[in-house]
């Protein structure tokens, strides 16, 4: 693995290896924060149709204005679009706020003003991606699909396949204490029996 990375970047550019870094990193920001809003406001089993619907609306706003204002900045230097944009993700995130109750809440600690701080990661960083050009968002396409490909007929058969052992020894092993306890309470009530018939004979 490190003699791979070695050659990748001994036969390419700095700044292409730079922004490829940039956007993987911006984006996966952006999918964190958007894992954690799903987290806590459509938990299974307890969020309703009515309330996940607001969810997806909400969230289709927080995403459009922040892609919309990454290509307005890439594209002009004007800020007139931005009096559109940020009106309408703050919008998004209030209306999370206001209309969906939070379906989970974090025991011990958790990610503070939410809605807003993971709306606002979201905001910034697809904001931040509309400043790199366009043949590093072509790079990014072509490896991520490669990924994804290797994924879906590699990791996830793999992922599949440990789960299943996984489970397996899990269920092996409480079949294993269930024996052991059935094998205890017999030879306690014989060491019960025994001490009884001691007792009488004593008596």
């Amino acid at each position: 693995m490190l003699g791979a990375t070695a050659i990748v970047a001994f036969f390419t550019s700095l700044d292409v290896l730079a922004n490829l870094l940039s956007i993987s990193t911006l984006f996966l920001f952006s999918l964190v924060a958007l894992a954690l809003l799903v987290r806590r406001y459509c938990a299974r089993g307890v969020a309703t149709q009515a309330n996940i619907v607001k969810f997806v609306l909400c969230i289709a706003l927080i995403l459009g204005s922040s892609v919309a204002s990454a290509v307005y900045w890439a594209n002009t230097t004007k800020w007139v679009g931005y009096t559109i944009m940020v009106p309408l993700w703050l919008l998004g995130t209030v209306g999370i706020w206001l209309l969906v109750p939070m379906t989970k809440k974090p025991k011990v600690w958790g990610v503070p003003l939410v809605p807003f701080l993971p709306s606002a990661s979201i905001g910034i960083n697809v904001f931040l991606l509309g400043s790199l050009d366009k043949a590093s968002f072509r790079r990014f396409g072509f490896w991520t699909a490669i990924l994804l490909v290797y994924y879906l007929f590699v990791g996830l058969h793999a992922s599949y396949d440990m789960a299943q052992i996984l489970k397996k020894e899990r269920v092996e092993s409480m079949s294993e204490s269930k024996l052991d306890e059935e094998n205890v309470v017999p030879s306690l009530t014989e060491s019960a029996t025994k001490n009884e018939d001691h007792n009488n004979i004593n008596n």
